[in-house]
């Protein structure tokens, strides 16, 4: 979507310039310590998959589809959308809370909610089997041409391709500035390394069954990404991430019939731009206590 590019590109921009500001003066001076610190924060996020082997297998069938292409799905940038509380969940999201353990490292939990959508249109090479009762597409493939149209498959994990992970992670101070208003701003780097479970609500419509659209856990991941983040004054940040990750799900549900299954895993790089608060709970209570 190129108004989500776009915005992503002018937070970036707007990042570097505060970085180089000619208004602000360096402060070389580390800011204070981030041990006991918890942070919260939710952000939306763009995804580009690797092309995958898809494994359908039923009663009736078993066939294997081979580099597919799928996509995520961006919703448009619009306030009916994004600035109310019961749509939170509509676009790609991201939600996270963590912990410091010490003044670099901490733990976290949180969810991703992208999207994958097989290409509709796509011919893709076909092997294996199918023999549905009065099946236009019965018959034995081997590197057969298959386009991919509604009529044979619709294929998506739209609500969503739901990533729930924990992580552990590291941030490093850069700099600090003195700056108005906010009176400091607070450059940090990180990286962390991250693994959970898939929970897709998969929409799938395979030859004649009914289509199919129920949470299941379906498999794993795994993840490593790199941020910049910029923190306002005490309790406030901005940060942009690049994540690349790995999805194996053996365990897709595709029909009704609980005995028909599908599997796949591919590798893929997501961007994602965050906002959150960052507090002590301790620190706060000695200040009011």
């Amino acid at each position: 979507m190129k108004t989500s590019g776009n915005f992503f590109s002018h937070i970036l921009s707007i990042l570097v310039l505060t970085f180089i500001s000619g208004h602000t003066q360096a402060d070389e001076v580390v800011t204070g310590p981030l041990k006991g610190d918890l942070f919260v924060n939710w952000g939306w996020n763009r995804a580009w998959y690797s092309n995958s082997d898809i494994h359908f297998k039923g009663e009736y069938y078993n066939f294997v589809l081979s580099d597919v292409v799928a996509h995520d799905r961006q919703t448009p940038l619009s306030w009916e959308v994004y600035g109310h509380l019961d749509r939170l969940t509509i676009p790609q999201v991201n939600f996270r809370a963590g912990y410091f353990l010490t003044d670099h490292y901490y733990v976290s939990g949180g969810f991703d909610h992208m999207k994958y959508v097989v290409s509709e249109g796509q011919t893709v090479p076909i092997n294996g089997e199918i023999h549905e009762p009065q099946s236009v597409f019965n018959g034995v493939y081997s590197d057969t041409s298959m386009v991919l149209k509604w009529t044979f498959l619709r294929f998506e994990h739209t609500n969503g391709l739901n990533y729930i992970n924990v992580a552990v992670g590291r941030q490093d101070h850069l700099r600090t500035f003195h700056v108005p208003l906010v009176k400091t701003l607070d450059v940090r780097i990180g990286e962390a390394v991250g693994f959970g479970i898939l929970r897709p609500k998969s929409d799938v419509k395979l030859m004649r069954y009914r289509e199919y659209d129920h949470y299941h856990i379906a498999g794993y991941g795994i993840d490593l990404k790199a941020a910049l983040q910029v923190t306002f004054g005490k309790h406030f940040f901005l940060s942009c991430e690049a994540k690349g990750g790995y999805i194996n799900m053996p365990d897709i549900r595709t029909t009704e019939f609980e005995s028909d299954r599908a599997s796949q895993h591919f590798v893929y790089i997501q961007t994602n731009f965050n906002f959150g608060v960052i507090f002590n709970l301790y620190k706060q209570k000695q200040k009011t206590g």
